[in-house]
């Protein structure tokens, strides 16, 4: 449906001078329900100015206003129909205006001047020129932000307790917040969410300035990082997300190793291990960060028994989805290519080789974008020996399955993620899924061993379990589950099977 061509070119004309509008007092946003819409600055603003409909009235085309505040006296919305020229909508979004303006510039007993100092601080990391600031983040940058903010919001719950419940829920509302906006805000909006979450985390104490700020904001600007190296790499114009004003007095100090790609200066961050049954050799899931920067490299490496690596010398392997376990022979997994949104279009299958395994790639096509986030608790599983299955399904967000509440998983994508205040402890499973529509009634995952019909979703899917009880990590095998190791020397990555 073309909604430009279902409103009369009258309308349009009128309205036109606000289509570009732009003040700090203010943005647009998107809608499907009204022609214009525009809402206070402030990330977590009420106020809106709707142009939302238009009718004929006699031999008049009406437009319908609505916008909160009206007036000085109340907060409430007020809905009015004013003829459709430029000099009728402008009297309203005048008042509007200046009572905008007035909000800002008186100072109330609701401001917290330490948050939005500390938010106005690291927001001095971030340079955005003027003409980029509404522009949409890269799509390959959306996924990482996501999922690195969704770590952290599931993390939080660990720290709960009875004095600062209130306050961490309110940051995993930001943090909902920041990654619904993640793919309809512009670059600045996204930023100054950013920094929020930063700042309220920053005024609950150190150890969470230690354990998630620090953290976090390396890797936000390693995001930031990686595509300005790109960039200064390649000589080429292309505009970075953000770019971290720390980062241009390193430049030309580093530009010899960014040019020649050397991973100097890495540290281990966080290591994985799933063990391959019948085989002296193990996969390893890492991420490393920069001593020296914001930089940081993940990926896959493959290490027979006893063999070590340096971080510089690990491998990026492509094994971004496991289409089933891996064998002592063969790995197979999935990659996907730029395609269109909706259903995941099949490409290809090819063979490589790889360290002594064939390596089978089935090739989709599929949308960019932020893959779907599922979220559930459970009360029990079973482990066989090539799959994963959890019993007494509990909803946390989206609907659970509907068939005897359980749903399973062939092994090779499932993550064990480890307590950070309990060693050894299962704070939480991941899970990747792959949906693919092969059936008329209902959707079958083809690398899940469950049909579930109550989940309508194509492409990939990121599960994650919270255990309504205390779980090991010792209770799940070491055959087709990644499970988090102790980094011993942080230069490199070792096959110890005796871990």
């Amino acid at each position: 449906m073309n909604k430009k061509e279902l409103t009369p070119l009258v309308v349009h004309k009128a309205i036109e001078p606000y289509v570009d509008k732009k003040d700090g007092l203010f943005k647009r946003v998107s809608s499907d329900k009204d022609l214009i819409r525009f809402k206070g600055s402030s990330i977590d603003s009420n106020f809106f100015f709707h142009i939302k409909s238009h009718r004929k009235q006699g031999n008049q085309n009406l437009i319908l206003l609505e916008y909160q505040p009206f007036t000085a006296e109340s907060v409430e919305s007020r809905a009015s129909w004013v003829k459709s020229d430029q000099k009728s909508i402008d009297t309203h979004f005048q008042i509007w205006f200046k009572l905008l303006s007035e909000f800002k510039s008186t100072k109330s007993v609701f401001d917290d001047p330490i948050e939005k100092g500390f938010q106005e601080d690291y927001y001095s990391y971030f340079e955005i020129i003027e003409e980029e600031k509404d522009k949409p983040l890269e799509p390959s940058s959306i996924l990482p932000l996501y999922e690195h903010f969704e770590e952290i919001r599931l993390k939080l719950d660990e720290y709960k307790n009875e004095e600062n419940t209130h306050e961490i829920e309110n940051i995993q509302e930001e943090i909902n917040d920041l990654n619904k906006n993640l793919t309809v805000s512009g670059r600045q909006e996204i930023a100054n969410r950013i920094c929020l979450v930063w700042a309220k985390l920053t005024k609950l104490g150190i150890k969470y300035i230690k354990e998630f700020v620090e953290v976090s904001r390396k890797y936000v600007m390693k995001e930031a990082a990686k595509r300005a190296f790109r960039r200064y790499a390649s000589y080429t114009n292309h505009y970075t997300i953000f770019k971290n004003r720390r980062l241009k007095i390193i430049y030309s100090v580093l530009s010899f190793l960014i040019l020649s790609g050397c991973n100097w200066g890495y540290e281990v961050h966080e290591v994985y291990e799933q063990k391959i049954k019948n085989s002296d050799k193990s996969i390893f899931k890492y991420s490393a960060l920069s001593n020296i920067n914001s930089g940081a490299k993940y990926g896959y490496e493959i290490l027979e028994e006893n063999e070590e690596i340096g971080i510089r010398s690990a491998k990026q392997l492509p094994f971004h989805f496991f289409s089933r376990m891996p064998t002592k022979d063969t790995i197979s997994i999935i990659s996907f290519q730029k395609g269109r949104y909706g259903q995941p279009e099949y490409i290809s299958t090819v063979y490589d080789q790889v360290k002594g395994f064939i390596v089978e790639t089935t090739k989709y096509k599929w949308r960019d974008g932020i893959p779907c986030r599922l979220d559930y608790g459970f009360s029990k599983f079973k482990e066989t020996a090539d799959s994963l299955i959890f019993y007494g399904i509990s909803k946390i967000h989206h609907r659970a399955p509907t068939e005897s509440n359980k749903i399973g998983f062939l092994k090779g994508n499932v993550i064990l993620i480890e307590s950070d205040s309990v060693h050894g402890k299962v704070a939480r499973i991941k899970v990747k899924g792959f949906l693919a529509k092969e059936h008329i009634d209902g959707l079958l995952d083809r690398h899940t061993i469950l049909k579930n019909d109550s989940l309508k979703i194509s492409g990939l899917i990121h599960f994650e379990f919270i255990p309504d009880h205390e779980l090991r990590i010792n209770d799940f095998s070491d055959i087709g589950i990644f499970k988090p190791r102790k980094i011993r020397d942080r230069n490199k990555i070792k096959n110890n099977r005796q871990q």
